[in-house]
């Protein structure tokens, strides 16, 4: 049960949008936190294959060869769940921070006192300092990850399909790359086009480092 510190003598509509508000923001911001989680983990991912042969990660239920499942939850259990968790807290405090409050007061006869009844939004100062704080401190979790360093010799390309797509056009021969384990670099089997440039992207072949001072296509 809240224990009331504070109150706003507003009418009942007000009280009712003012003390569910935040919610409402919370779970969009749910939905940025995610959305950023997401996009990291993709990229990093996707970098990964440069130095790590491995097969592919698909969203299909029943996966091909060597290929692996999409995530249940879409991100790894190691972010998703501190995610949800803190998630769940933040809402949990922010209903204690700001909720709605209706009193009726009756006399020992059982007649309502109007001047004695309240309708209003009540707050507690502590849920409300609790509140900023996991707020904050999932913003500063957020900005430690992001220092992580993606791999450079692989074109960043996040969810973009046109840069994914350009990546995984299958060597000349290669006609199961797909469910093989595969990685990102120099594809020496596909040699060099008519103007004279290495092809790079993903192979079930051998393939080699990039060269920050040449020119692939």
């Amino acid at each position: 049960m809240n224990q009331v510190l504070g109150s706003l003598e507003w009418s009942l509509p007000t009280s009712v949008l003012l003390s569910n508000t935040p919610q409402i923001i919370i779970s969009f911001a749910y939905l940025f936190y995610n959305s950023i989680f997401t996009c990291m983990t993709l990229s990093y991912e996707y970098g990964r294959f440069a130095t790590v042969r491995k097969p592919l990660r698909v969203s299909q239920p029943s996966p091909s060869g060597t290929q692996r499942s999409s995530f249940w939850l879409q991100l790894p259990y190691r972010y998703i769940i501190p995610v949800m968790a803190a998630i769940t807290l933040l809402h949990w405090t922010v209903s204690r921070s700001l909720y709605l409050i209706q009193l009726t007061v009756y006399d020992e006869d059982g007649a309502q006192i109007p001047s004695e009844s309240f309708k209003g939004c009540g707050f507690s100062p502590y849920p409300i300092l609790f509140s900023l704080v996991i707020g904050a401190a999932m913003m500063i979790a957020l900005l430690w990850l992001s220092r992580r360093q993606l791999e450079p010799t692989v074109p960043l390309a996040a969810s973009c399909s046109l840069a994914i797509s350009a990546a995984t056009h299958a060597a000349q021969g290669e006609t199961d790359a797909a469910i093989m384990p595969i990685q990102y670099g120099i594809v020496p089997a596909a040699g060099k086009d008519e103007e004279g440039y290495r092809r790079i992207g993903f192979s079930s072949e051998r393939v080699e480092p990039l060269s920050l001072t040449e020119v692939y296509r």
